[in-house]
């Protein structure tokens, strides 16, 4: 292990603040009205366990386990759902060559995501998600003095439906925002390895691992509010039971596309955000699509058609690959040497 990590995770369990501070009545005011859900998916759930001692991983970044009770998570799970299938997740691709008559499918499809960048008052309930994620960013706030408040503007929602992992990025692009507010960031449904790369530690240094499970919320702001981080792998199979029925419940009921079969298991990432320059301008394409490469794959397939977009983004695949090949040997060659 080197210096840099250990110091790290010694600065990390130096700060631990005891449970016991953090009573559930702390988290949730009841202000706010959460969404009309069918008793049937809130019957028989498990009781609400404590939430386990905030975690200050560096400053501006702070980890809260079992933040959300099965209840909690059950109703932002509907509450998402019910809203990404009855439009935002869907879409129908522009005509091609290979598929002259397209059908409705995942407005992120090529990853199996389905994804919603949407201002918050836009949500059902918008005064329960401001609820939750306020409240859960003053519990952050307590342990971490560098911690920003937040008034959040925007909700992005990703629903994964395959293991498919999210790549290495910043949220410094022109939809995430651009104050030092928290990203707020909820984990439902399967369980994930979410990596970090601190730039204050050496470049040889490993990223820090955190394995996230539903109910779990990590918050990036302040210091940290650009970090560098990546979902690297998704455990199937893994998201609590009590979620299996509102996910087909919803998927039965609300979906406009009548042969989409709901996985056996799925994620949900919930990420508030502080963006109030970014009001009017949600539906834009410029905003719609997550990666700066989607943005500009969606304008070559506007110029000159999905096809031949697609065969540009094949062709520069493999001159990349080659390039990265051609290096390798030469490394090898210097270092026989």
């Amino acid at each position: 292990m080197s210096d840099g990590l250990a110091g790290l995770i010694l600065f990390a369990t130096s700060v631990l603040v005891p449970a016991l501070i953090f009573h559930k009545s702390l988290i949730f005011h009841k202000s706010a009205s959460p969404p009309s859900i069918p008793a049937s998916l809130t019957a028989n759930l498990p009781p609400p366990t404590p939430p386990s001692s905030p975690l200050l991983l560096k400053p501006g970044l702070v980890l809260l386990r079992n933040a959300l009770s099965p209840l909690q998570q059950v109703q932002l799970t509907f509450l998402v759902l019910s809203y990404g299938h009855m439009s935002k997740f869907w879409t129908t691709p522009p005509p091609s060559a290979t598929n002259p008559s397209p059908t409705l499918e995942l407005n992120n499809a090529r990853q199996g995501r389905g994804r919603i960048y949407d201002s918050l008052s836009s949500y059902p309930s918008p005064s329960f998600l401001k609820d939750i994620c306020t409240s859960l960013t003053a519990l952050a706030q307590s342990i971490d003095p560098a911690m920003p408040p937040i008034t959040p503007t925007h909700l992005l929602t990703m629903y994964y439906t395959t293991p498919r992992n999210l790549g290495w990025h910043r949220d410094d692009g022109s939809q995430d925002g651009q104050s030092l507010a928290p990203v707020v960031s909820l984990s439902l449904g399967n369980a994930c390895t979410f990596l970090l790369i601190d730039d204050d530690l050496p470049k040889a240094a490993p990223p820090l691992s955190v394995k996230l499970t539903s109910g779990d919320v990590i918050f990036f702001g302040g210091p940290s509010r650009w970090i560098k981080h990546t979902v690297s792998q998704i455990y199937t199979d893994t998201a609590p039971s009590y979620l299996h029925p509102v996910h087909f419940h919803c998927a039965q009921k609300y979906c406009p596309a009548l042969t989409f079969t709901p996985p056996p298991s799925f994620r949900l990432n919930l990420t508030f955000r502080h963006a109030p320059e970014l009001f009017g301008h949600e539906d834009e394409p410029k905003f719609y699509y997550f990666a700066t490469s989607a943005r500009k794959f969606q304008a070559a397939a506007a110029d000159m058609g999905v096809d031949e977009a697609r065969r540009r983004v094949a062709e520069k695949r493999k001159e990349a690959k080659e390039k990265k090949a051609r290096k390798k040997l030469a490394k090898e060659a210097i270092t026989e040497q």
